[in-house]
């Protein structure tokens, strides 16, 4: 299940991060080798400065089908802006990547948008769907702009 939340005083203090996703194997139900998760809506104005994939549980399907799992992280106009790619496979648990994406941080939005993650599978039958275990968590730093 996907729970997005903003992280409290001290998490922001001690890691530098100000919101967290967190996604396990039941978010990803499409029959295909790839699947992409809206993770949180921006507004206009919001600056990225940072991002981070964790993986916590590794995904796996329980049989052979899935032989690796990546992920990316950015959004409708370049899928891997922040991230460009994360194994969360399951041999990859414990696994950190931040930043490293095709774009380049900070990066600010003139426009609303979505920030997604897109898993890719390789292997024969590996769908997406299959997984029976898995779970991740995306951590941002983002500054989102205030009413007047």
């Amino acid at each position: 299940m996907k729970r997005a939340y903003p992280l409290i005083t001290q998490s922001i203090a001690g890691y530098g991060f100000t919101h967290g996703v967190e996604l396990d194997y039941t978010e990803f139900t499409a029959a295909a080798l790839t699947e992409t998760i809206s993770l949180i809506s921006v507004p206009a104005g919001t600056v990225v400065r940072s991002v981070m994939v964790r993986c916590d549980i590794g995904f796996g399907d329980g049989a052979i089908d899935v032989t690796d799992s990546n992920v990316t992280v950015g959004d409708g106009g370049d899928v891997d802006r922040f991230v460009a790619s994360s194994g969360v496979f399951t041999t990859d648990v414990g696994s950190q990547y931040v930043d490293g994406g095709s774009g380049t941080l900070p990066h600010q939005y003139s426009s609303a948008d979505t920030i997604d993650l897109v898993i890719t599978n390789t292997g024969v039958g590996g769908n997406v769907a299959n997984f029976t275990t898995g779970r991740l968590t995306v951590l941002l730093d983002l500054v989102m702009p205030v009413g007047l």
